[in-house]
């Protein structure tokens, strides 16, 4: 089980703080264009940095995940997923 905790800090950067058997930080990049291009507006910039996150904790630990990146650089086969 895990608990994800998102944290907007500014207009483009998250962080995401992931509570399972090891705590982990992230640090998110996300553009309002980048965001758009992939939800087209209908879910909120966090839902989907959150939602981002639960699709890749169902393929790998939170201790996998890289400490940072730009969502521009991880595509999904998943619209409004990124890794």
């Amino acid at each position: 089980m895990h608990k994800i905790n998102v944290i907007q800090t500014d207009i483009a950067t998250f962080e995401i703080t992931v509570k399972a058997s090891s705590i982990t930080t992230h640090t998110v990049t996300l553009t309002a264009d980048y965001y758009n291009e992939l939800t087209g507006g209908k879910i909120s910039p966090k839902a989907l940095v959150e939602q981002s996150f639960e699709f890749l904790l169902e393929r790998e630990p939170n201790t996998m995940i890289l400490s940072r990146f730009d969502s521009k650089n991880c595509r999904s086969s998943h619209l409004g997923k990124i890794c």
